[in-house]
């Protein structure tokens, strides 16, 4: 099949975030430099709700992201060398095994059988052999480990999470090894957009409620829990009640320098060297 046939609908009509997460994808596979309009312009579109455009701002962003880890997993299950397959096929693989790492918290089930639908459209016969593979790394994933790749640090760090070779490199040339493998760990973590409520007990458990409904992942403050971490890629704008001012945007540190603080009415605050 010509790659012009295997091109996605149009995105202003997007039949799964799956399906949009692909379209995306291969777009900035075939031409790089358009990656980021097209990320942008994914945000905007339409989908049947918030859950879903969630979702494939997730989908694309971690695939993106931790696109060298997934091949090393995807190359421990294939037969052939993932650069021999199409790119239709190898996004399509990609987008699939991403859905099963443990910190998505996708089910498996929803993963691979959405992501065999994807192939059954866009790859036609090969979604056995998507079922099949991604079925395998979905029993394996928990266990899976890529210990026997330490003994080439520098490629290992690379690959496993997912950052340039020159960059790694360099980070080894000043740093030991364990700090170094900590840094690019800590580095794919998501950073979260932090938010304070009003220290209210049932006002934040509506809060935190709402965005469980949403699908929009989050994690309380460690010390304040009237903050909340975004986790989910989102728009500010768009969570709930952000346009009745029931939540400002605020880092959990600058709270906890007023809890610490604890001013009272009436009192005086100098704040010195708070600014550049």
């Amino acid at each position: 099949m010509s790659d012009q046939q295997q091109q996605p609908q149009n995105p202003q009509s997007p039949t799964s975030p799956r399906e949009e997460a692909y379209r995306v994808l291969m777009l900035a596979r075939r031409d790089p430099d358009s990656f980021q309009n097209e990320f942008g312009l994914l945000k905007q579109i339409n989908f049947r709700g918030r859950f879903d455009l969630n979702l494939a701002i997730y989908l694309v962003s971690g695939t993106v992201k931790l696109q060298k880890r997934l091949d090393l997993i995807l190359s421990k299950y294939l037969r052939k060398k993932l650069s021999s397959h199409s790119d239709s096929l190898i996004t399509i693989l990609r987008v699939g095994c991403f859905q099963l790492l443990p910190e998505c918290n996708i089910p498996h089930y929803a993963a691979v059988n959405e992501t065999v639908n994807l192939a059954k459209k866009y790859t036609p016969g090969a979604e056995s052999m998507v079922n099949a593979v991604l079925k395998n790394i979905a029993q394996n994933i928990t266990t899976l480990t890529f210990d026997e790749l330490r003994v080439d640090m520098l490629n290992y760090l690379t690959q496993y999470y997912s950052y340039p070779i020159w960059f790694v490199k360099e980070l080894m040339t000043y740093y030991p090894e364990p700090v170094v493998e900590k840094f690019l760990r800590n580095g794919n973590d998501p950073q979260p957009l932090q938010m304070r409520l009003l220290d209210d007990a049932e006002l934040i458990k509506q809060y935190l409620a709402k965005l469980q409904k949403l699908n929009i992942r989050f994690k309380q403050g460690k010390f304040l829990k009237n903050f909340i971490h975004i986790i989910s890629d989102s728009n500010p704008t768009h969570l709930p009640v952000f346009e009745f001012g029931k939540f400002i945007l605020q880092n959990e540190a600058s709270g906890l320098a007023v809890e610490l603080l604890n001013p009272l009415p009436n009192d005086d605050v100098l704040d010195l060297c708070a600014a550049p």
